[in-house]
C-alpha cells in the first residue's frame, strides 16, 4: 500500500483534488471552526506552547519538510483560505 500525502495547509482543495486523481467521490467543502472565538489562532500561544507543540508534533513537521517543503518549524501558519480563521493574526 502506498501513502499518498494530502498537504494540509491547502485544505480543502489538495484534499478535492487527490480525490478526484483517484476517481473518489467525497469531496471536502470549506472547512468549519469554532464560530465563538475568531480571535484566537496559532499567533495567541506564547513561546512556551509552541515548544510543546513542536516536540510533540516534531515527526508531524519532518513530514511536512520532506513533502512539501515547509522546513521552518518555527513559522507561523494559519487557514486564510478558511474565513475568520486568522483573528489574532498581526496585521
Amino acid at each position: 500500500m502506498t501513502v499518498e500525502p494530502i498537504d494540509e495547509r491547502k485544505i480543502p482543495d489538495s484534499f478535492n483534488q487527490f480525490m478526484e486523481k483517484h476517481h473518489a467521490s467525497p469531496r471536502m467543502e470549506a472547512s468549519m471552526h469554532n464560530l465563538w472565538c475568531n480571535e484566537i489562532s496559532a499567533y495567541s500561544l506564547n513561546e512556551e506552547t509552541k515548544g510543546l507543540i513542536r516536540k510533540v508534533y516534531a515527526e508531524d513537521f519532518r513530514l511536512a519538510c520532506k513533502y512539501f517543503g515547509y522546513c521552518d518549524d518555527h513559522e507561523m501558519f494559519c487557514h486564510e483560505n478558511i474565513p475568520d480563521m486568522c483573528g489574532s493574526k498581526p496585521k
